[in-house]
């Protein structure tokens, strides 16, 4: 019951009046092309109703009559086109302004998001909200909306105009509707559930194609090829249950429902009849009456499919509003005060996401023009930490300052200027290697990027490319080794001439030749920039000016390598794991009593 209470205050939330809004200063266009649709509707049942009197004025022998009859019906039957034609022209004007609008608002909203929304969430499922769920609106306020409202008006104004001519008429032109309803609430019952387990399972095929698809080599390499394919045929075959399951739950009241709504004459001619036969009615009238009944099924099967999409239009516009809903990064914007000094301090800074603790109660400082690290093992908020740094997202109490200040007393456009992060992900455009560095400085001069590249180690290796810093380098630089790729994007962050230099898990993928390099380009700057390393090998971080440790979201220790080896036993035991794992060999731990293994050796 619960569950049923929570779907029903959806769907009274989600309303028309929400897709309205959406619409904004374009709504009065929607709705104008809604009631020339309306319209339209009745241009069509009206020639009926005029043809009706010029026969019965041609029976009584009223030549006025027919001739206004027939008049009257041929300017409805042009009006009936001209209406509908404008009805289209200024739903899809108004639509289209709509998609304009709201997907620009999708785009500025984006844009004040914190950064860390972007990285819990992949980004097919934002391109669909703003491309797909957009068009979906589109198409409902463009084609559907106007439709379903001209579905909706042809039977009420037939029925009224039966029921003005002859009540008893009227009266059996209806008596399908109950028959049609109540098909029809057997057809949606449990609908929505479905229609969300549809796509669920869809989703999951997808994802199981594409991940076989990406991953073939491998698993054709290791023989694992079978396992997955198994599994990628196993949720078919789910989804091939659940559609014949489904199917054979609804053929029998959508047959019912379509004998119904085709079965319109069913009461009105024996009703005609008998009224004929007791003098209560005319022939005429009651083939006015069979003429009329006749357009009242069609529109009952298109409101019952609009019925379908309706529940997809809801289910889009529900996406897009959550998105415009979500909570933006406050920005200061009365002032863009440029931080006195690059020294970064954390004071008792804790941070919460999804009800779940990261960091808790977190102080110590990162000097300015030193090398700072923060070592720990995976899942001690070392990322977290970085993030609150930059901004990507706010603590949820303390504070994190830069040159004594709160970065939330900045505008995040400075924060951005003045911190260059490089993380272990990192992203390249198809485009030439000169064009990717200048991202950190778009104004950038050749020499200035030539410069950047020297001190990021990158220059020699640029220079043996085919066309040198002319070469494209392919999506996301996969012309490029790791260590590559990473030292092109440590010349992009130097370019920015940023005071702050953040590098995150940025040489954990590389061989030890390009941690070197990239290593000698950060101690070129050191002592000009305050940099923050973070690692999870304390080797490659030992010779910092500064190391802090930390474990399960809290600080354990802060100092220097030797420091910590006698003050902090997190740290020192952390370190003894990683050297007995640097001097382990496989003759030394695997040759005894192997005699192949002996051999090799």
């Amino acid at each position: 019951s619960r569950a049923r209470s929570k779907r029903t205050d959806v769907m009274s939330d989600t309303s028309l009046s929400r897709l309205f809004a959406l619409a904004g200063r374009h709504k009065p266009r929607v709705i104008t092309a809604c009631v020339l649709a309306a319209t339209s509707t009745v241009f069509v049942i009206l020639p009926y109703v005029l043809a009706y009197y010029a026969i019965v004025g041609y029976l009584s022998g009223e030549s006025d009559a027919v001739w206004a009859g027939a008049i009257g019906a041929s300017v409805s039957l042009l009006l009936r086109p001209v209406c509908f034609g404008f009805s289209t022209a200024i739903a899809h004007d108004a639509a289209f302004d709509t998609l304009h609008a709201l997907r620009g608002r999708l785009l500025r909203k984006l844009t004040r998001l914190p950064l860390g929304f972007f990285t819990n969430r992949q980004v097919g499922s934002l391109k669909r909200i703003v491309n797909e769920n957009v068009e979906v609106l589109e198409q409902f306020l463009s084609h559907q909306l106007p439709d379903m409202v001209s579905a909706l008006v042809a039977p009420v104004i037939t029925l009224i105009v039966l029921a003005v001519m002859d009540w008893r008429l009227g009266l059996a032109a209806t008596g399908v509707i109950p028959v049609a309803w109540a098909a029809n609430i057997l057809i949606m019952k449990g609908h929505g559930d479905k229609i969300s387990r549809y796509f669920q399972l869809l989703g999951k095929i997808n994802a199981s194609s594409v991940e076989y698809l990406q991953g073939i080599e491998t698993l054709k390499a290791s023989g694992g090829g079978e396992a997955v394919f198994q599994r990628f045929e196993a949720q078919v075959n789910a989804f091939h249950a659940f559609a014949r399951d489904w199917q054979d739950r609804w053929m029998a009241p959508w047959s019912l429902f379509s004998v119904a709504t085709g079965a319109s004459l069913l009461f009105v001619v024996p009703t005609g009849i008998w009224l004929i036969g007791i003098g209560s009615a005319t022939p005429e009238l009651l083939l006015f009456a069979i003429l009329a009944a006749t357009g009242i099924g069609a529109p009952m099967i298109r409101l019952m499919l609009y019925t379908e999409i309706f529940m997809r239009v809801e289910k889009a516009e529900r996406s897009v509003d959550r998105l415009l809903k979500e909570q933006e990064i406050v920005q200061q914007t009365e002032t863009r005060r440029t931080p006195e000094g690059y020294m970064i301090s954390l004071k008792d800074v804790s941070f919460s996401q999804g009800g779940r603790t990261i960091l808790s109660d977190v102080s110590f400082d990162i000097p300015q023009n030193a090398v700072t690290a923060i070592v720990g093992p995976s899942g001690a908020g070392k990322t977290s930490l970085v993030r609150l740094i930059a901004r990507h997202w706010d603590a949820t109490s303390g504070d994190v300052c830069i040159g004594g200040r709160n970065v939330q007393d900045y505008a995040l456009d400075v924060i951005l200027e003045n911190i260059a992060l490089i993380s272990q992900d990192i992203f390249l455009f198809n485009d030439t290697v000169k064009a990717n560095i200048a991202v950190g400085d778009p104004a950038a001069g050749s020499d200035d990027i030539a410069a950047a590249a020297k001190a990021a180690n990158a220059h020699d290796f640029i220079q043996s490319l085919p066309d040198g810093y002319e070469t494209l380098i392919g999506e996301n630089g996969t012309r490029l080794s790791g260590g590559e790729r990473q030292r092109l994007s440590l010349a992009r962050a130097l370019l920015r001439r940023a005071p702050v230099l953040i590098m995150d898990e940025a040489t954990s993928h590389l061989d030890a030749r390009h941690e070197r390099l990239i290593q000698q380009a950060v101690n070129q700057v050191a002592g000009e920039k305050t940099i923050l390393i973070v690692s999870h090998r304390l080797d490659s971080v030992r010779h910092c000016d500064h190391i802090v440790m930390m474990q399960a979201g809290r600080v354990q220790g802060t100092g220097r390598h030797e420091t910590l080896l006698q003050t902090c036993p997190s740290y020192a035991r952390l370190w003894h794991i990683q050297q007995d794992n640097l001097s382990w060999s496989l003759g030394a731990s695997a040759t005894s009593g192997n005699p192949a293994v002996e051999a090799m050796s």
